[in-house]
Formats: structure tokens, sequence, C-alpha cells
């Protein structure tokens, strides 16, 4: 296998504001340097670089003085996975959950596998971290990784470096960890991990706990730019049988319902998952983005594109 070929697919991220940072790297920041967008002129003394005296500039300036050119600085940003560790989180779609046992979450029926097998969703944060590793050290950008259930995960936690086997490491510790549990109230201390350099946070959550919840979670995160990623798995709610009993468990709280599945109550699933879809839409729009969603497996494209429309 070469070298091109076992290379993820790039992920193109842009951000819309000046970063803080002092390093070089691929963002325009808030100093002055040797970036290639125009900041104004100077005073030499104040720039001492003869290489960008501006004559035209110096001749109309009315103190006689002589006036450099002066440029943004392009410079690095951290960018952070903060990912959802709760139990809901270890679906695995047909296959079940990572202890074995066939289980569906957040108020779907636990039924016989079909021949259908999707992606769990920790494949998918693996996924997603993988591809940023090498897209954040494209940029010279730094990548870290949090996961958060009733608190912080600190054996899943990576310090942000700017290294192309960062994603490697994520995978590697996702991989050997036990099966995510508990709720995700540790997410709103995320925020105290990743510091007070602004920074790029894809939060990867399935967001089945109350948008109030949600909501305070984006609020913790108000002084970063925050990138909502809904991990959904379509199994959750499009396997049901479509005659029969079937037993639901909620994978958060452990309660059980015994129900009689019918297409009725399929039409109604779908249309319960449209509306939260919306409502999630319409929390996270009131934090600076809209949600990106995953259905079964990422596809880099598609996020690439939402940064894209989110730059118009």
């Amino acid at each position: 296998m070469s070298l091109l070929s076992s290379i993820p697919e790039l992920i193109h991220y842009y951000v819309k504001w000046r970063a803080n940072g002092l390093r070089s790297g691929a963002h325009v920041g808030r100093i002055a340097g040797s970036g290639s967008r125009f900041r104004g002129h100077g005073p030499l003394l104040d720039n001492p670089d003869p290489r960008r005296i501006d004559v035209r500039a110096t001749a109309r300036d009315p103190y006689r003085r002589l006036l450099v050119k002066m440029y943004q600085q392009n410079v690095s940003l951290p960018v952070w996975v903060v990912a959802d560790w709760s139990a809901s989180m270890a679906f695995q779609g047909e296959q079940g959950t990572r202890d074995g046992q066939p289980q569906h979450s957040a108020g779907n029926p636990v039924s016989q596998p079909s021949a259908r097998i999707d992606a769990n969703k920790i494949e998918v944060i693996a996924d997603l971290c993988e591809q940023l590793a090498w897209s954040t050290w494209r940029m010279a950008d730094r990548l870290g990784f949090i996961a958060c259930n009733d608190g912080i995960v600190r054996e899943l936690q990576v310090p942000a470096r700017c290294s192309r086997l960062q994603g490697s490491a994520i995978r590697h510790r996702l991989m050997q960890a036990p099966a995510p549990q508990g709720g995700a109230h540790g997410l709103a201390s995320a925020a105290a991990e990743i510091g007070r350099e602004r920074a790029l946070v894809f939060l990867v959550t399935d967001a089945h706990y109350p948008l109030a919840e949600l909501q305070k979670v984006l609020q913790s995160l108000s002084g970063h730019d925050v990138v909502p990623v809904v991990l959904w798995n379509s199994a959750e709610h499009s396997a049901l049988p479509r005659w029969g009993f079937a037993r639901f468990r909620d994978a958060e709280t452990r309660q059980e319902r015994l129900l009689w599945c019918r297409p009725r109550l399929q039409q109604k699933i779908n249309a319960a998952y449209e509306a939260r879809r919306e409502a999630i839409a319409e929390v996270c729009a009131q934090w600076g983005r809209l949600p990106f969603f995953i259905s079964d497996r990422l596809q880099a494209r598609a996020l690439t594109h939402y940064f894209m429309e989110s730059a118009r």
C-alpha cells in the first residue's frame, strides 16, 4: 500500500475570526508580521524592515517619516475534539454494543440483528480524529481530544499537538477504552481543559439528552468557535420490526418499555427524529453555527462543504 493511499481525506476548515496565537501557521492573526494580508503603514523606527519601505506613502506623509508596509502575521490555532462519552455513544447499529449485548439506544428497540451492518459511533469519532490530525498538521495547527461522560474521562484525554500521527494515537486510546457509560454532564467542564486561547472546537455528541443541557454545554464553550457535530445512526430509528412486540431501552437512563410495533409507530418515531433535528439546529444556531449531522459514517467532503457554506 502506497503512502498516498494511507492518507485520510482532508477536512478543509475555515474560521472567520483572527487567531490570538504567536506560532506561525495558516490563519490570519491579530499581530503584525510576515503574512500576506495588508494591515497598514507604520514608522520605520517601530518596524525596522527597510525592505518594506513604501516610497509613495512616505512622500505623502506630512510628518516626513519613513513609512513601511505592515502585514498581518499568519498564525496557528488549537483545534479540539470534545466527544460525548455517555452510554448512548456505545451504540453499534445492528452489531450490538461493545460488550456484546445487542440493544438500541435513545428509545429504540432491542431486536434481532438483520443483514445490514452500520458503523458504530466510536469508530466514527476515531475516523474524524484521524482526518483532522492530517488536516491540522497540514495547516500547522494543534489537535487535542477530550472525552466526557459524568466528568472528564482522564484516560482518554490527549493534549493538543501538531502531528499527523495524533489521530492514530487517539484512535488507539478509543479502541482500547471500556464502553462509554454514564451521562453527558461533564461536557460543560471541557472548556476548563481547553484553556483561554480561542480554539476551533468540534463538539461530537448524539444529543440524546435534554436540550437545556446542550444549551448549557454550548454556553460553557461560548469563548470558542464551536462546530456541533451530531452523530446519529440510522439503525437507531429505522431498524424497527414492521409488526410485533419490541422492548425499548433508553441507553442513558436504562429504562425499558414494551411496545407493539406497527407502521404507524415507525412514522411517529421518524417524525420525532425530524422534530428533534430541527430543535437541535435551533439551539445551536443561537450560538453561532448550525450543527453538522453525521448519519452512520463520516464524509469528509460533506464537512468541508459545511465550512465553505459557513464562510459565505
